[in-house]
């Protein structure tokens, strides 16, 4: 299909009727941001697919979920109450091949009340009008004939490589599932035919060996033992199948495992230095919490000293002089006093050491009785009174008397402090080294912080230039952060180890899938054995001669995929060297590998067969973009290149003009008509001539889109908004 035209009437931001026609080759519709390009993009998709693209959820959305906002805001403005406005658009396509055109429109109504608000229809009007190389028109009312037409002009499997936004390149061969180059192939090529043969051929094969099964049963001699083996050669292809199955899936988890592992290959070095610094980081980062719990314990440890180390007493260890020549002093004068205590006390002593007896002995009461009775009771003997007896009788009485009036020495103090003074003397002694210590302790500790506080600075000092560095190294590298290079290790790790394994699995699967091939071998025999008659030799060489064309089908769809792979090899190639021939960077050379899941990844290899790695979005984007190029021009005989138009919008939205230049000039020379929506060349006259220039008569249309408001002060709401077109070639 080709498309003629396309007419947008009061669609979105186009307002009234404007018309794009296009010709064979390469289209180009231009515009600055805002201007309408995408609007344009949606009014394709909405005549044939009733969906617009909602730019704020990122998904396209039915008519009946947007409504009245596909109308143009101008339009509604100047609906009159009563009145009705409605948006359209118009496609005409053309099938060359049957020289027959078709007009496809869809249209959606608001209208106002007459209070002036809006009614809008719950869903769009679509019809196809027919016009034949007669000139006779129909319109198609069957919705199978509908359908089969809207399958014709863009069929679902070819739409995404066909039609396509710049944002979704990306997911068209995604480098994160490399089943999705083999699934264009398979689409935009005409491989499928191949597989057709293989389903065929696999299908007779296995009707010709039921009928030959049944063949063997008529003529076995024991039913019972036959009906046993074909049970148990069913169950063998049972677990066949199952193996098979568990083999894909295998290999499929293997080849994702290789895919993940190439890919964090080209970031493990860079991943590897950054998990080191990151452990150092670590390190330090533990080394500078500990300097600090020592600085705080340190700083804690002075207030503490104060008191336990007697830090509070620095400079008193005078005053323990001070106080021993005090206490000195007090020592001399006690024994001074103590002296003359003594000395008096002796005297006293001495004045009655004269008496033989003891002070009242004997006692004072019996001495009473003896002057009494004037007799000794000591000696036995008189002692009249006035002799000599009775006067000594009677001074042993005075004497106890006179002892009891004896003046006792005064007390050298009134208050004995001697003791505490004595204490606090020795006291003194003892903390009078602690005190002359204090100094040296308390330089020693303040000396001690000043050194922590040192390190600390230094260690911060070093952390902090250990993280400017793993800044570095994660801008310089493809790194993304600081945990995801951590992840890049043990991630890196995980996938060899699970090839390892899959490797392994893979290998218990052959053995398994050979050693069931054998066992039905084996029961075929057994089969055969059991026979008593001769099976008819037509269906023993139908079965040997559908068992060669199931293997020859096989092999011819390897064969031609294989083949096709190096052709498209080279063409991808060709078109990333034409896309890039202005641009003087790296571009490598595109390889497309084979997994072990039997799919197909495009990589980027240099010309000593290493990968390229940090290449920019522009060149991944163009490998991918010639690769689908590739895959369409690589096989002429398939319809999607002249069949079906290519419709971008933005697909070189992030490349530099070269690129620009490049991508336009492949894609008017792989497509036979191609409608290129871009802002590349908006306001740049001088790359539009070169364009002109080097694409030359595969130049088709193109327009210049522009939004047209006749005042500043309306940019702020868009009831005066429309689109201006103008057509440049």
């Amino acid at each position: 299909m080709v498309v003629n035209s396309i007419t947008l009437t009061n669609f979105q931001c186009y307002f009234g009727e404007v018309k794009f026609e296009f010709k064979a080759g390469l289209n180009l519709i231009i515009g600055d941001n805002g201007a309408g390009k995408s609007k344009l993009y949606d009014a394709f998709y909405w005549v044939l697919y009733d969906q617009v693209f909602d730019s704020l959820s990122r998904e396209f959305k039915k008519t009946n979920q947007v409504k009245g906002s596909l109308v143009s805001d101008k339009a509604k403005a100047l609906c009159e109450p009563g009145d009705m406005v409605k948006s359209q658009v118009e496609m005409v396509v053309y099938n060359p091949k049957r020289e027959v055109e078709y007009t496809l429109t869809r249209s959606y109504r608001v209208s106002k009340n007459e209070s002036g608000a809006l009614h809008q229809d719950p869903e769009s009007d679509f019809s196809i009008l027919q016009r034949d190389k007669f000139n006779i028109s129909r319109p198609m009312v069957n919705q199978a004939e509908i359908e089969s037409l809207l399958k014709g002009i863009l069929p679902d499997d070819v739409k995404p490589y066909m039609w396509f936004q710049g944002e979704q390149v990306d997911s068209l061969i995604d480098f994160k599932n490399n089943s999705t180059l083999t699934h264009a192939i398979n689409v935009l090529s005409d491989i499928r035919e191949f597989d057709f043969f293989v389903e065929v051929s696999v299908k007779a094969f296995e009707a010709a060996e039921k009928e030959y099964q049944r063949e063997s049963r008529k003529f076995s001699s024991d039913k019972r033992k036959s009906e046993d083996l074909e049970n148990k050669k069913l169950r063998v292809q049972r677990d066949i199948a199952q193996l098979e199955e568990e083999k894909k899936l295998t290999a499929d988890n293997l080849a994702y495992a290789i895919e993940k592992k190439d890919q964090l290959l080209n970031k493990l070095d860079d991943a590897q230095r950054i998990k080191e610094l990151n452990i150092n980081e670590g390190n330090l980062k533990e080394r500078l919490r500990e300097l600090d719990e020592r600085l705080v314990k340190k700083k804690a440890g002075i207030n503490k000293s104060l008191i336990s180390r007697n830090w509070i007493l620095k400079g008193a260890g005078s005053f323990v002089d001070l106080f021993a020549e005090k206490y000195n002093d007090y020592l001399e004068t006690k024994a001074r006093q103590e002296a003359e205590h003594v000395a008096q006390k002796k005297a006293m002593d001495e004045l009655y050491r004269e008496f033989r007896l003891p002070v009242d002995v004997p006692e004072p009461i019996f001495v009473k009785q003896m002057l009494e009775k004037e007799h000794c009771f000591i000696c036995d003997r008189e002692a009249p009174k006035g002799s000599l007896a009775y006067q000594k009788i009677l001074e042993i009485l005075e004497r106890s008397q006179s002892h009891k009036r004896k003046p006792k020495p005064e007390p050298i103090t009134k208050y004995d402090f001697s003791k505490e003074f004595k204490t606090l003397y020795q006291n003194g002694l003892n903390l009078q080294g602690l005190i002359n210590q204090a100094d040296y302790e308390i330089r020693t500790a303040i000396g001690e912080i000043f050194e922590l506080e040192t390190k600390y600075k230094t260690t911060k000092d070093e952390l902090e230039g250990l993280q400017k560095n793993i800044m570095e190294h994660m801008n310089a590298s493809s790194v993304g952060s600081m945990a995801s290079s951590v992840n890049i290790v043990n991630e890196f790790q995980s996938h060899h180890e699970a090839i390892v394994n899959y490797e392994r699995k893979l290998e218990r699967i052959e053995y398994g899938i050979d050693a069931k091939k054998k066992e039905g071998k084996s029961i075929d025999e057994a089969l055969k054995n059991l026979s008593t008659g001769k099976i008819s030799p037509i269906l023993e060489e139908k079965i040997k001669v559908l068992e060669d064309f199931r293997d020859i089908a096989k092999s011819t769809r390897a064969r031609v995929f294989n083949r096709l792979i190096m052709q498209l090899e080279e063409e991808a190639n060709l078109h990333y060297y034409n896309m890039t021939a202005e641009n003087k960077s790296v571009r490598g050379r595109i390889k497309l590998e084979k997994q072990v899941n039997g799919n197909y990844m495009p990589k980027n290899f240099d010309n000593e067969g290493r990968i390229l790695t940090s290449i920019n979005d522009s060149n991944i984007i163009l490998i991918k973009l010639a690769v689908i190029m590739a895959i369409i021009s690589a096989k002429k005989s398939s319809p999607a290149a002249d069949l079906y138009p290519l419709i971008t919008d933005a697909p070189t939205s992030k490349f530099g003009d070269n690129y620009a230049i490049g991508f336009c000039r492949v894609a008017s020379q792989v497509y036979g008509q191609s409608i290129v929506i871009s802002k590349d060349f908006y306001n740049k006259p001088d790359l539009q001539q070169r364009l002109f220039s080097e694409a030359g008569d595969k130049i088709g249309s193109v327009y210049l889109i522009e939004p047209s408001l006749s005042e500043e002060v309306q940019r702020e709401h868009r009831d005066e908004l429309e689109v201006q077109l103008t057509k440049i070639k």
